[in-house]
This record gives structure tokens, C-alpha cells and sequence, in this order.
């Protein structure tokens, strides 16, 4: 395969319009991304550009997906090492090189899933950025892509693809949905619709954005790291969690979200949760470590109406 395809116009609009890159494949456990990174080729190359560049890298991580793992054969996570090291491990340099390509866009959109340890609920993310004009382009990139919940974070997180995309000045989002093993065509459709649709808001493809069919939610959390899933709450031990939520339950302070059994002793270990708010990503994988991440919630006071004005 490829590491990646490009995608340019002919004629006259082809130096006036915007480079899109479009990433998948970060995590080599997560399928649905890559399928939709090899659909997505495979319409833009049965139809023509109206304008502009589009970059499509189907698998940003060869030696995590080659493995079927988060990390790469080195251990460490690509979505952690940004901008990379060109003299560094396998997954640096790789990150290096993608760090060359977010450099080189004008515009970013990174593909994930939960993997085959967490499920996750629909949402689009940004960095809320200083430059108001980067943060209103991204929030309408958001908004276009189409994912019922739209989560704007703190910007000071490093390391990530958004990071190099932040540091660069490129207007970046990234997509998370489903997870937890097998493989979902629903998730597979959704990011083939919601790529397109920013495509064609930048005019880079024919054709009108499909119209959102649900209410969005916007999520606004500029909190210290926010939107850094290392830091969601962990497992008090080694065992077995025993879930008693799904994904998008509403739960209040105190709420049980789950058990985790210590096998050797039968301990319990209930898991309540910290906060008041919607459960948006718990674990799938039923075997944990001691700090294996359970669950992360969305607090209800940061859901917030976002416009022109409040930018």
C-alpha cells in the first residue's frame, strides 16, 4: 500500500485552491478510519477536483497496523509523539513524516476509533485556538463533518497531530465513534459523508454538503488538558470490568459505573462516577491492568451553544 495519494485539479483552478490532508490509521487497531480513508480514494478517483490538493494517507502508522495495535513495534503511540524525530524510533520518524505533510496542508482532518479497548460516542474535536479566524474555520469544519457532538479543547496539549496542525497554523479537527472490536460499516459511511462534506464546503468537490442530520452539541472545555484521553479515570486494579453504563448514558456523582474483579482475591471494586454529565467513552475490552483507562463523561455544564459571537 501506498503511504499515501494525492489528489490535485487540472486546468487553471489548479494553484488557487486549499490542501486538505486527510489521515487515518494513527492507531493500528482502528479499522473503520482506514476503510474510510480507501473509500474516499477511491471517489476522488472517479471524480474530478474542482479545485485545491487532497492528500489521503490510509495508514499513517504501518508498523501499529501491521501488528493490530495502538502502539508500533518501538511501544510508543504516534498520537503521542508529534512532531516526531526524523533521526528517532520507527514510530518518530513516521511521525516526522506526517508532521511534514500537516506542515504542507492548509487544512487537517485525523480519523480514529476506540480501538479495540474503548467505544466512544460520535463527536468531532478541535483545539480551541488563539487565532480567532483558525478557531472559526475549524469549529465550521466541526460542524460539517457531522458527528452529533462537537468537543472544543484545550489548545496547550502536545504531541498530538492537532499539535503539529496548531503549531503550523493549520486549521485541524479530528473524528472519534465507535470501537471495541469487529467492524462497524456505519462508522466506515459516516467518515466517507463527513470528509466529502468538507471537501465540498471548501468548494474542492462538486456538489453541496449533505445536510446534518441530527442536533449537534457543542462541548466547550479549555480546562488544563482537556480532551487528553490518557487522563480519564483508570482501574483500581488488575482483573475484569463488568460495565453497568453503555456510552451515552446520563449519570449523576456517585452513579456505579462499572465493577472491576480482582481474580485471584474476588475483590470488588466498584467504579462511580466523578461527575455529573454523559458517559462518552468506556471500555470495550473487558480484561484490565491497574490503570487501564474505564470511562470518560462530558460534565453537563460544559454543554454550550457556540456561534460568531462567542468566539
Amino acid at each position: 500500500m501506498d503511504p499515501y495519494t494525492r489528489f490535485e485539479s487540472t486546468g487553471l483552478a489548479a494553484s488557487k485552491g486549499p490542501a486538505v490532508l486527510i489521515l487515518a490509521g494513527i492507531h493500528g487497531d482502528e479499522c473503520e478510519p482506514i476503510a474510510a480513508a480507501l473509500e474516499l480514494i477511491k471517489y476522488l478517483r472517479a471524480n474530478d477536483l474542482n479545485k485545491g490538493q487532497v492528500t489521503v494517507v490510509p495508514v499513517a502508522n504501518p508498523s501499529a497496523f501491521k501488528s493490530s495495535r495502538r502502539e508500533g513495534t518501538d511501544g510508543l503511540d504516534m498520537a503521542r509523539v508529534f512532531p516526531g524525530r526524523a533521526n528517532g524510533s520507527e514510530t518518530e520518524r513516521q511521525a516526522h513524516e506526517v508532521h511534514g505533510l500537516i506542515a504542507a496542508a492548509d487544512y487537517l482532518v485525523d480519523l480514529h476509533t476506540g480501538g479495540t479497548a474503548m467505544r466512544l460516542a460520535p463527536f468531532s474535536g478541535f483545539f480551541w485556538h488563539t487565532d480567532v479566524g483558525i478557531r472559526e474555520r475549524q469549529m465550521e469544519m466541526a460542524r460539517v463533518f457531522g458527528l452529533k457532538r462537537i468537543w472544543a479543547t484545550d489548545a496547550r496539549v502536545e504531541g498530538r497531530s492537532l499539535s503539529s496542525a496548531r503549531d503550523c497554523g493549520v486549521p485541524a479537527i479530528y473524528a472519534e465513534m465507535g470501537g471495541g472490536g469487529g467492524f462497524d460499516p456505519d462508522t466506515v459511511a459516516a467518515y466517507l459523508k463527513g470528509c466529502l462534506n468538507v471537501l465540498r464546503w471548501l468548494g474542492i468537490v462538486a456538489g453541496e454538503v449533505e445536510e446534518i442530520q441530527t442536533k449537534q452539541d457543542w462541548i466547550r472545555d479549555e480546562a488544563p488538558e482537556s480532551g487528553d484521553l490518557d487522563r480519564l479515570e483508570v482501574s483500581p486494579a488488575e482483573g475484569l470490568f463488568v460495565p453497568s453504563k453503555r456510552v451515552g448514558d446520563v449519570v449523576e456523582t456517585g452513579d456505579l459505573i462499572g465493577t472491576v474483579w480482582e481474580i485471584e482475591t474476588r475483590r470488588e471494586y466498584p467504579v462511580f462516577s466523578n461527575a455529573v454529565g454523559q458517559i462518552f467513552m468506556l471500555r470495550a475490552r473487558a480484561l484490565v491492568d491497574r490503570n487501564s483507562r474505564l470511562y470518560g463523561i462530558w460534565p453537563l455544564d460544559k454543554f454550550v451553544k457556540l456561534d460568531r459571537g462567542s468566539i
